[in-house]
């Protein structure tokens, strides 16, 4: 969802994408809650499941070639959510944005956290006590994670985290930084969609190396979420074989702004 028209008038020429893409507009802050509310009350009622995660979000599967059969193997009938831990990701000597894929830029894991997101069935949850996007309240079924453990949700912080929980099956990768410059803009110009519109409560310029860019630089080297893109999306390899220089040619619309 979006709160201007830029990405709408990319979204009018790419034809090969609206079948599966749609983009709403979202003028509403904060927005982060009420467009996952409104996702799961209309835009996704009917639907079998929903991941309630972010664009700087990618689901990584290490056991399983698609995301249905995921869900078929770890989320039974009696489960309402299953929650991924975060592996947050590095700049990787990013220094601003470039017209690649963040996949192929950030290759650095900073670590695994214990803050987790959720894949849900719209229609066990009870979205007239919605409080939180990481995890929801249940009218039926349970929170699981892939060991098939029942998460019981506390009335606290805690409900957004499943500390220690498994990374050999899956994990959501966080590319909350994509390089300083990108996460400069995000919450020192345009705001945190927590708040109301152009609050600047994470913006970190006069504040370097505090909790909000833990994370940020040095990492081990992880690969992972561009190879698998790469597999399930073999064109994205074109960005591999050619240079910022070139992509001018390849793109009309370069260098997009971030």
């Amino acid at each position: 969802m979006t709160d201007d028209l830029d990405l709408h008038l990319w979204y009018s020429k790419r034809k090969d994408i609206q079948k599966y893409v749609q983009i709403i507009h979202f003028p509403q802050a904060p927005a982060q809650h009420a467009a996952y509310l409104q996702c799961l009350r209309h835009d996704a009622a009917n639907e079998t499941f929903v991941a309630l995660i972010d664009i700087d979000e990618f689901v990584v599967l290490k056991k399983h070639d698609n995301i249905v059969d995921f869900m078929e193997e770890h989320c039974s009938e009696d489960c309402g959510q299953i929650s991924l831990n975060w592996n947050t990701l590095t700049v990787s000597n990013e220094t601003n944005y470039r017209p690649v894929p963040t996949l192929m830029r950030n290759i650095h894991s900073y670590q695994i956290w214990g803050t987790i997101k959720v894949i849900v069935r719209p229609s066990y949850v009870d979205t007239d006590r919605f409080d939180w996007g990481h995890s929801v309240r249940l009218k039926k079924g349970n929170w699981v994670d892939t060991t098939g453990k029942v998460i019981p949700r506390p009335n606290n912080w805690k409900k957004q985290a499943n500390n220690g929980g498994p990374s050999d099956v899956g994990l959501l990768y966080h590319y909350r930084f994509r390089s300083p410059g990108e996460f400069y803009h995000k919450n020192c110009i345009r705001g945190d969609v927590l708040h109301s519109r152009g609050e600047q409560p994470k913006c970190t310029i006069n504040r370097p190396g505090t909790r909000v860019d833990q994370g940020m630089y040095g990492g081990n080297l992880d690969t992972l979420a561009w190879e698998l893109l790469k597999k399930m999306v073999p064109k994205y390899a074109i960005f591999e074989k050619y240079t910022n220089a070139t992509m001018k040619t390849l793109y009309l619309d370069y260098p997009y702004r971030f």
